[in-house]
């Protein structure tokens, strides 16, 4: 069995992952929060690809972005169509979990493998402080 997909590593200071290879493309869902914003930010790529809803999409951190449009309902067609303009056969790609919910980070697993993508890497940011709900 291959294990090398489990690879894992950490960084203290969000300034490390500029020190990571550049990506071909960067795929992060947003929500507004510093956890999704900074690494984003901090990320290089030729592409940064954003999946919103519409309630979150009016953010004017989103301004100018690649933004695509999904509803809350668990809808994949939005993300499909951007998916399929990309070509994202045999380019290198990050996805940020951090603000995806969880059946649109899987989909965008699943879309991985379809488009022959056998190796991309999942970016996760940890919050700083957990506090009782």
């Amino acid at each position: 069995m291959d294990y090398t997909y489990l690879y894992k590593h950490s960084y203290q200071r969000i300034d490390e992952i500029q020190n990571l290879l550049p990506y071909d493309i960067f795929i992060s869902s947003y929500v507004n929060s510093q956890r999704v914003q900074e690494p984003a930010d901090n990320i290089q790529a030729g592409q940064k690809i954003w999946f919103a809803t519409e309630e979150e999409g009016r953010d004017l951190y989103l301004s100018g972005k690649d933004v695509t449009f999904v509803k809350a309902n668990e809808d994949y067609a939005p993300i499909t169509e951007k998916l399929d303009t990309l070509q994202l056969s045999g380019k290198s790609v990050c996805v940020d979990a951090t603000g995806c919910r969880g059946p649109y980070l899987m989909f965008l697993m699943r879309c991985m493998s379809m488009y022959k993508i056998n190796k991309f890497d999942i970016l996760y940011t940890e919050p700083t402080q957990y506090r009782c709900a």
